[in-house]
């Protein structure tokens, strides 16, 4: 096999070596922007001019910031995929008003946290996270409401036992937007504004929830 000129001798065998020493990062060929994985799309952080990440989003797309263009296409890919797991609807202030008069919900402010990720201390990836700031949620939930959608430490030592006993190997991949596949109770109204700055939401629309969305204090 041979890769950007590079020559790779008995690939099948020596895999895992090459992803170890960073020859390789599996699934993700290269391209201006992005690298792609199946349908994952991911935007590089190679060619961030700064290491200083932007707070805000209004930071990350300010005219002056040299890497605008690299946190716009990451905060896209954030925002495409919340659209595409049918995260949210989008809401006009009227219909806002209405399940804020009816039900007494009251909108809960978001941000966009950005963050660069690396592979074997290089960066590789420029990666924006969505997420509700559930702390002011004007709701009371007690401790055994609140939880999150992932595997338990348990469940995790359960699944590493079997594998020992049937001797298979352990293997670990990322799965995008695991946490908002929980599906929201269809009687529970939760609105959200979206990120100031928001490149695709107008004025007076908020987004209410069909998903969990990361931030909350609960998850369905």
């Amino acid at each position: 096999m041979e890769l950007s000129g590079t020559v790779l001798p008995n690939f099948c065998q020596e895999f895992q070596q090459y992803i170890d020493d960073g020859s390789i990062i599996p699934g993700w060929p290269s391209g201006k922007n992005f690298t792609l994985a199946g349908s994952a799309r991911h935007v590089l952080a190679s060619k961030l001019h700064s290491i200083i990440l932007p707070g805000s989003v209004v930071k990350a797309l300010h005219k002056n910031n040299l890497d605008k263009d690299i946190w716009a296409a990451s905060y896209k890919e954030e925002y495409d995929g919340l659209i595409s797991n049918h995260t949210f609807d989008i809401i006009p202030e009227e219909e806002y008003q209405k399940l804020k008069c009816n039900h007494g919900v009251h909108a809960i402010s978001s941000m966009c946290t950005f963050v660069v990720k690396h592979t074997n201390g290089v960066p590789a990836r420029a990666k924006s996270c969505i997420m509700v700031l559930g702390n002011l949620e004007q709701r009371s939930w007690t401790k055994a409401d609140c939880f999150t959608p992932v595997i338990s430490i348990p469940m995790i030592w359960f699944l590493t036992a079997l594998a020992v006993q049937n001797g298979r190997t352990l293997k670990q991949a990322d799965c995008k937007f695991a946490f908002i596949q929980a599906s929201w109770p269809p009687d529970e109204h939760t609105i959200v504004k979206p990120p100031i700055g928001c490149l695709f939401s107008k004025s007076g629309q908020y987004w209410q929830l069909k998903k969990s969305l990361y931030g909350l204090r609960r998850a369905p």
